[in-house]
């Protein structure tokens, strides 16, 4: 096995050292996954993922992967997940981008029904972190200048309301319109302003 220069910038190229060494430098994290490497002898930088991959993705890692359709999600190192999760919005085509920014969204939600084994430790953060920024979202997607102040504490309480209710409700497809609902009965003030303006115009248009 020959040695290698690397470059953490671009510019700043040390070495040769054994590919052992590198090996072990990036398992500790020392050097990025945007190291660039070049063997001894030759004039051809490469990432350090090539001949220096870390380990295996992780199950986590593999079920987004999948679930956002990416082919081969159980044969990547966490690096090459790490490229893949940079990229994975890049598209000109804005029809999918939107898709895939909804499936994103999606898997919020998805993931304990697809994979309840794998997630069950972090329902509670995803009923009381992620759930309230997507439905503050949603909510004001629909409406804007309401009398009341929509708080992430208002929405947490219509969530353990609806909880308390049907302890999964947060499965159904409609979970928005649910909790809108919900919403509406609760704090009739967060929901009393108008449509956006784009939707508005949208209305008047069709």
């Amino acid at each position: 096995m020959g040695r290698y220069f690397y470059s953490k910038d671009g510019s700043d190229v040390q070495g040769p050292i054994a590919l052992d060494d590198l090996r072990q430098m990036r398992e500790e994290d020392i050097l990025a996954s945007g190291t660039q490497v070049c063997l001894e002898g030759t004039e051809t930088w490469q990432p350090i993922a090539t001949v220096a991959p870390t380990a295996p993705a992780t199950p986590k890692q593999i079920a987004y992967l999948s679930y956002m359709g990416v082919a081969g999600a159980d044969r990547m190192s966490k690096d090459e997940v790490s490229i893949v999760l940079n990229r994975l919005f890049d598209t000109p085509d804005m029809k999918l981008w939107r898709q895939l920014r909804q499936k994103q969204e999606d898997w919020i939600t998805d993931r304990f029904i697809l994979y309840p084994d794998l997630y069950a430790r972090d329902i509670e953060y995803m009923l009381h972190e992620e759930l309230p920024r997507v439905f503050h979202a949603f909510v004001r997607s629909r409406m804007v200048g309401a009398s009341e102040t929509l708080s992430k504490a208002k929405i947490r309480q219509v969530i353990d309301a609806l909880s308390q209710e049907n302890n999964h409700w947060w499965q159904a497809k409609n979970k928005r319109d649910v909790f809108f609902t919900k919403l509406s009965a609760m704090f009739p003030g967060c929901v009393d302003g108008r449509p956006p303006e784009n939707v508005q115009q949208a209305s008047t248009q069709v």
